[in-house]
């Protein structure tokens, strides 16, 4: 039985070992390959790519490298978890490994992983479900000190040749020892990856001011880009940050469409207007109430999609309109609602709504049986 328990763990340790060094082997190869064509490039015009192409290889190892840093530093993941948050972030099921452009939409699911790191590298979001991670793109010396770990490896940017002609240019290259500040990239890049791994599947809201200081364009492209609306306090601090430019948000972000091409209404974003409008405050109402007013302007949405959408702003701006312009405050309110005034202007609004059973909202009967009490509309704005 000794013996036995003995060649047990003996194959084991062997089967162990021999991972980590085949690990250590295609570290090794990706780094080379990476470090060959250099960090940067540019030619007497301009910053031009280095050439380098971020594959599937690239994706295997550094998946792996991260998913390490990510281990050593508390990350734990369930499968199962992994999976479902990533089907309400991104919309999809995925098993294999896939990214997604922020600047492109959700729609757009890449699981060619193949990618042009000149391309908005930080822009695109590698998927990687095996592992339960996501990343930037992101190459092995901007996570790792190449230097101290694969000392060997780093001795070929010795042998590159760093000034040539390519398409009648003179191209001077960059090295990655060359770049100042890459020990302080690195460790920013290393808080990312923790920092927006641990929030988004570890549930660990610690790590939501430095993202929300740090890593502003992402977290807001969860609710903007993706339409993901379920975390509370992302979305407050997302409709905060625009209150500046809430007409422009709310034309935007609010009636969108998905990916079959179908009216998508984020109602989280609806209740957020109604549970933070009152007398002195209703910047998201106005904004609201001006799409409404020129919704039939509106060339994206076809004739039972602006219904619905009038439907659904009605059924939010009517009850805060009666509520609030009874009492003395500082915001501004038009004479009448919205829909009060829609409903003079097309004749068909309100028998329409009323034929969709009032597309089941709760207070849209309400607001319709009011409209007789409501004075005469001012022209809208």
């Amino acid at each position: 039985m000794k013996i036995q328990l003995f060649i047990l763990v003996y194959v084991l340790t062997l089967s162990l070992v021999f991972c980590q060094e085949q690990e250590k082997v295609n570290i090794e190869k990706v780094l080379n390959n990476q470090l060959e064509y250099g960090a940067s490039a540019k030619n007497e015009v301009t910053d031009i790519p280095t050439g380098y192409i971020f594959t599937e290889e690239d994706v295997n190892v550094e998946s792996t490298v991260i998913r390490k840093i990510l281990d050593n530093n508390g990350y734990k993941a369930n499968q199962d978890d992994f999976n479902d948050k990533i089907t309400k972030i991104f919309g999809t099921k995925q098993i294999n490994p896939f990214y997604i452009n922020t600047l492109e939409g959700k729609c757009n699911i890449n699981t060619k992983l193949n990618h042009d790191i000149f391309d908005f590298p930080s822009a695109q979001i590698y998927v990687i479900p095996n592992k339960q991670i996501i990343f930037p793109i992101l190459l092995l010396p901007q996570l790792i000190d190449y230097q101290k770990d694969y000392p060997k490896t780093a001795l070929v940017e010795d042998k590159i040749n760093k000034s040539f002609v390519k398409d009648d240019y003179k191209v001077n290259l960059k090295l990655w020892r060359e770049v100042k500040d890459l020990s302080k990239q690195r460790r920013f890049n290393q808080q990312l990856l923790i920092a927006r791994n641990k929030y988004l599947f570890n549930d660990d809201p610690s790590q939501f001011v430095w993202l929300t200081n740090n890593d502003k364009d992402f977290m807001e492209s969860l609710v903007t880009t993706f339409g993901y609306t379920e975390d509370k306090k992302l979305l407050n601090w997302v409709m905060e940050n625009n209150y500046n430019k809430a007409e422009e948000f709310i034309k935007n972000y609010v009636f969108v469409k998905n990916c079959q091409g179908d009216l998508e209404i984020r109602k989280d974003i609806l209740k957020y207007i109604a549970d933070n409008t009152n007398e002195n405050e209703n910047t998201y109402y106005k904004a609201l109430e001006s799409f409404g007013y020129h919704t039939s302007d509106n060339k994206f949405f076809n004739k039972n999609e602006k219904t619905k959408i009038i439907a659904y702003i009605a059924n939010i701006l009517s009850p805060l309109f009666y509520k609030y312009t009874k009492l003395e405050g500082k915001a501004l309110w038009n004479p009448g609602t919205m829909l009060y005034n829609l409903s003079i202007s097309d004749k068909n609004l309100i028998p329409e709504i009323e034929k969709n059973n009032y597309y089941k909202l709760p207070n849209l009967k309400q607001a319709i049986d009011n409209l007789d009490e409501e004075a005469p509309p001012l022209p809208a704005n």
